[in-house]
């Protein structure tokens, strides 16, 4: 094979992990099993990195794979796995088509300041925050990027289109309802964006080898690298023409000199080549000499036996992998084999509740005064799965899949919920609905193990916070009128209507409740809730409610 070929096969990878990876986080209707989910970010480091440390497995040691990778070819990860690698060859490219004269030129590496973000991040992550993570993660950036800014534009232009398919006998296309994006939240985002922008435009892949601290831990295994991009001393000519696409900055042409370990592995150098002045191959192999000198070149053949045991482990990885993705399934207890049908029905059964929830809701009445005692939530509320804020906060890259995810848009992004700390890591917001009652969508999907995998059972009775009633809120204490509408959606009855005058008034059995926030969404008051939910900072059991079996009385002999 041609080493000019290698670009176009990576043009190819790459746009089709971008293509992957942004569809996994626009899927409005959940068609997308979480198989295909799992392989799709598998290989994305940071997630899975977190996930590897604190539950050792190979189902989240997806970033040994790319470090073999990166051990072997270089980086690779950032030239064909990494969404915001693409997204600024993207437009180096559309600046290079409208900048024809746009070159590139070698510049040295800015190593204090590359090295001392890493090992800031390392020091932030040891002590339990992922703020330095958060804020430059490639990953959890696009993550953001395509949740808060692409995909709101691609709902509204998928309900244009529902509006205008109505009356055709083909339910493809039907009505998605969404939240606005807070704009704290979109401000982060763009920001983000055009920052990459920029950089990518002015200075290629400055980003990657400067700022992003998973582009920097990979250069220094790719410096060590089996396989690198040499110059080829005998056919090279010096024309500068590899230097000037090098979107790296990293080919010293007058020297003949690559800076390997910030090379991204784009390849561009060895499109351009007139002469084909590259080889790609084990450094020491073409050192003047050192094959003529050592005939029997037994360090060649280590080479070799290294290359082997290389791919051998690979193979192990992906072996263990699937086993690990087995005792996953063994652990969920979940009978169905089928989890596109099993996703489908829950979203399914999640728009219905919420048609009919959105008709109880808009039966309930108006209030006609503002309350007056606000909401004292002490914590905020996490996504089930998450086990304990603790945890979740040292856990969660805030890349908002979860968020894209979940049918009902409970969980919501956050800036600082979670203090500087915890930025743009979600929560659970019942002001834009509640966590339905079956409903374990997040939990299989999340990346970095955040949130772990819940069974549908185990969910019934997880406590994600407790119920709190202000009675001076609720308009049958400041209106005088019936209303029940928090009862009413209660999935576990943890919320009783009792006698209060003539009316009726409600009661809060916090044993039962499973903190879904079904009723402090469902509450009509204003501007404050008169029942809401107080999260709680360990996940609890909750006590099953008691049943009541009907007793009916069985006629032997038929009436008549």
């Amino acid at each position: 094979m041609k080493l000019e070929h290698l670009k176009i096969i990576r043009v190819v990878l790459s746009i089709i992990f971008f293509v992957a990876t942004t569809i996994v986080f626009i899927d409005l209707a959940g068609f997308i099993p979480y198989s295909v989910i799992d392989s799709v970010l598998y290989m994305q480091f940071v997630p899975s990195l977190i996930y590897f440390i604190y539950l050792p497995a190979i189902a989240g040691a997806g970033f040994i794979f790319i470090l073999i990778l990166t051990a072997l070819f270089g980086r690779v990860y950032c030239s064909t796995v990494c969404p915001i690698g693409t997204f600024q060859d993207a437009f180096s490219f559309i600046t290079k088509k409208i900048k024809r004269k746009k070159k590139y030129e070698y510049k040295k590496p800015h190593d204090i300041l590359r090295y001392s973000i890493l090992v800031l991040t390392a020091i932030f992550m040891a002590a339990g925050s992922l703020t330095l993570v958060n804020l430059l993660d490639p990953y959890s950036n696009f993550g953001r990027i395509i949740t808060d800014m692409i995909r709101p534009v691609y709902v509204i232009l998928n309900n244009e289109i529902a509006k205008a398919w109505e009356g055709n006998p083909v339910f493809y296309f039907y009505y998605f309802d969404f939240n606005t994006v807070k704009i704290g939240i979109l401000a982060f985002s763009i920001v983000y964006l055009l920052a990459i922008i920029i950089l990518s435009v002015l200075k290629g892949r400055l980003f990657c080898n400067t700022f992003c601290p998973v582009g920097t831990l990979l250069s220094l295994v790719s410096k060590y690298s089996l396989f690198q991009i040499t110059f080829d001393k005998e056919k090279c000519t010096a024309c500068g023409l590899c230097g000037n696409v090098c979107k790296a900055e990293c080919i010293n042409s007058p020297e003949m000199a690559i800076d390997f370990d910030r090379c991204v592995g784009c390849y561009n150098c060895l499109r351009v080549c007139p002469e084909s002045g590259f080889e790609y191959k084990i450094p020491f192999r073409t050192l003047s000499g050192i094959h003529k000198k050592h005939p029997n070149n037994w360090i060649l053949n280590q080479v070799q036996n290294d290359k082997e045991k290389g791919i051998w482990m690979l193979k192990q990885v992906q072996h263990e992998k699937e086993k690990s993705k087995w005792m996953l399934n063994q652990v969920q207890n979940d009978n169905s084999k089928n989890v596109k049908s099993k996703r489908n029905f829950i979203i399914i059964s999640g728009a219905i509740l919420l048609g009919v929830f959105g008709f109880i809701k808009a039966q309930a009445p108006k209030p006609k005064k503002e309350t007056k005692i606000p909401e004292k939530r002490k914590f905020p509320i996490i996504p089930p799965g998450a086990g304990s804020i603790r945890e979740y906060k040292a856990k969660c890259t805030g890349c908002h899949l979860c968020i894209s995810a979940c049918p009902s848009q409970v969980i919501q992004p956050s800036l600082f919920a979670f203090g500087l700390s915890g930025t743009q890591q979600p929560v659970m917001d019942y002001s834009t609905g509640f966590c339905n009652f079956n409903c374990i969508i997040c939990t299989e999907e999340c990346p970095s193990g955040a949130l772990l995998p819940v069974s549908k059972e185990k969910k019934k009775t997880l406590q994600l916070g407790k119920t709190t009633f202000i009675k001076d809120n609720c308009i049958v204490v400041t209106e005088k009128t019936e209303c029940g509408a928090c009862s009413e959606h209660c999935p576990t009855k943890a919320v009783q209507l009792v006698p209060y005058g003539k009316l009726l008034i409600p009661e809060v059995n916090n044993e039962i409740c499973v903190g879904c926030g079904a009723c402090e969404w469902a509450c009509p008051t204003k501007p404050f809730k008169a029942i809401y939910v107080q999260g709680n900072t360990v996940h609890l059991i909750a006590k099953k409610p008691k049943t009541e079996k009907l007793k009916e009385k069985v006629q032997e002999d038929f009436p008549f």
